[in-house]
């Protein structure tokens, strides 16, 4: 029964150079891709894919007071002042949000110390008021929060940015990088040896409001926030598309909902004067932040090729996608952005090339070859998207790619073999033109005996021919042989014209003017046998 079966069509094909063509296949790409090769063309594919899901409008969760030119000119403050900034507050907190955060520089006092001292006073007795700084880097001293703050209000609004500037992941947690020597002194967001990982200025928001719905925050055995009961994973170092870049830990992928309709926003004049609706503002995260477009904090998304008038997407609203695709993902199953295992992708792109493999050695048309790659191609690239509608973000650019360079490989390699086999039926019809070329030149030699012999009849003089006997034709035993060879003749002549003549091919064509030669000669000879005989010259 096992030997049956690993006589099987299937089993030979596996061990024959489909299944060889499709690991050395693979096997090169993954090492391209390992190298960081395919990491655009994957980001690009990740971008297009979250462009063509459907926009799932506003989150009814949050708002963004938005800092506006209109805002701007007329206060006539750039920057705004702290006690602007405090009045904004007041008229908030009459409406009792969830959570406030400010996602403004407030390191250095704005306008008079009056203002600069409400603002302080607001924020320290609200502790769901959340404030943001940045980090300090190698080349940046980082910004740090306003004076007397509780670090408990404080986090980070630092956002990675990706080769080509756009913002596709969101951090939680990170730890500050060594600043370089600046007379600011240490701060929280500039301390690269805290006691534990300073939160992120959205992660800070998402626990406030989620504190209000009874939902405490956890970690698991990994160390993966979990909030009741869904588990935020951390990216993994390796992740996606990412091959070419090593994330670091508590990282998310930002699950946009919208390139423009994300949040509700209002402008701050708005709120100042008393214009935007207690229901848009009450039980809701308020983030407070500059759109204007002289402010430059705006960051290139992946809507970026889809849409020109989101060409770029203000730092507070960014902030607002992550802040309500952490509160999605808890309260309403929002799926997340996931991947597979590493080996699980290699497998997967490799048993996508074994189909193409598969597709060249059994179709043997050219086009229809093609054909069926592209619909595959297209299909592949059809899973893929109806996979990340779930959350799932497959390697379809190396599956699809494999599948047409495994396909395009093993018909080379099937195309060769071919070629090999033309080569022994090559060799051995070479052979069998050889042996008949050799018949034909003893043919050739037996003629120019015959020629030989006709001659000698003729002038009665015997051969001269180097290395050939002299044939004596008086001799009884050669006129027997003579006698013999024309009864055999006529006999074959009288046979040949019974016979009914075959369809004629080369082959025959020239075995007939061969006969016809041969023919010629013994007629001639027997004539010139026949004056001989009678006396004639």
């Amino acid at each position: 029964m096992v030997q049956r079966l690993l006589r099987h069509r299937a089993f030979r094909l596996l061990g024959s150079s489909v299944l060889l063509t499709s690991w050395v296949v693979t096997a090169g790409l993954i090492g391209v891709r390992a190298l960081g090769v395919l990491q655009d063309s994957e980001l690009t594919a990740y971008d297009r894919f979250l462009r063509w899901q459907s926009d799932e409008g506003p989150d009814d969760r949050l708002l963004v007071v938005g800092i506006n030119e209109k805002d701007i000119q007329s206060r006539r403050e750039d920057p705004i002042e702290d006690g602007t900034v405090a009045d904004v507050l007041d008229a908030l907190l009459e409406h009792e949000p969830r959570a406030i955060g400010i996602d403004i520089g407030r390191d250095i006092p704005q306008g008079d110390p009056e203002g600069r001292q409400r603002l302080l006073d607001i924020v320290q007795n609200d502790p769901n008021i959340i404030l943001a700084c940045l980090m300090s880097s190698p080349n940046f001293p980082g910004v740090p929060p306003p004076e007397g703050v509780s670090p408990d209000q404080v986090g980070f609004a630092d956002l990675p940015i990706d080769p080509k500037g756009t913002v596709r992941r969101g951090l939680l947690f990170s730890v500050p990088d060594e600043p370089p020597l600046m007379p600011a002194g240490q701060h929280v967001c500039n301390d690269s040896e805290p006691e534990f990982d300073l939160p992120s200025f959205s992660l800070l928001l998402s626990l406030v409001y989620l504190e209000g719905e009874g939902i405490e925050v956890g970690a698991t055995e990994s160390l993966d926030l979990v909030f009741g009961d869904r588990v935020i994973p951390s990216l993994p170092p390796r992740f996606g598309g990412y091959a070419g870049l090593e994330l670091p830990p508590y990282q998310v992928m930002i699950h946009y909902r919208s390139p423009k309709d994300a949040v509700e926003v209002v402008g701050l004049s708005e709120v100042l004067n008393g214009e935007v609706p207690p229901e848009m503002i009450r039980d809701r995260v308020v983030l407070i932040g500059y759109t204007s477009l002289v402010a430059k904090d705006l960051f290139i998304t992946p809507y970026l090729a889809a849409q020109e008038y989101v060409r770029e997407m203000p730092g507070v609203v960014v902030h607002a996608q992550i802040v309500s695709q952490i509160l999605a993902a808890t309260l309403d199953g929002r799926p997340l952005i996931w991947g597979l295992p590493t080996v699980v992708e290699w497998l997967l792109i490799w048993g996508w090339g074994l189909g193409g493999a598969w597709v060249a050695y059994r179709i043997r048309q050219v086009s229809l070859f093609w054909l069926t790659l592209g619909l595959l191609s297209a299909g592949t690239w059809g899973l893929a998207y109806g996979a990340f509608l779930q959350g799932a973000w497959l390697p379809v650019v190396p599956t699809s790619l494999n599948l047409v360079l495994c396909g395009v490989a093993a018909g080379m390699v099937k195309q060769a073999s071919r070629q090999g086999y033309t080569q022994a039926l090559y060799e051995l019809m070479k052979g069998q033109l050889q042996q008949e070329t050799t018949a034909e030149e003893d043919q050739n030699d037996y003629l120019s005996a015959l020629v030989q012999r006709a001659k000698t009849i003729r002038t009665g003089e015997p051969s001269t021919s180097p290395g050939k006997p002299i044939l004596d034709l008086n001799h009884p035993e050669m006129q027997a042989v003579l006698a013999e060879v024309r009864a055999q003749a006529a006999a074959d002549l009288a046979r040949q014209q019974a016979v009914e003549p075959e369809p004629q091919t080369a082959s025959h064509r020239s075995q007939r003017q061969q006969q016809k030669r041969l023919e010629a000669l013994l007629a001639r000879s027997r004539r010139i046998r026949s004056r001989l005989e009678t006396g004639e010259e």
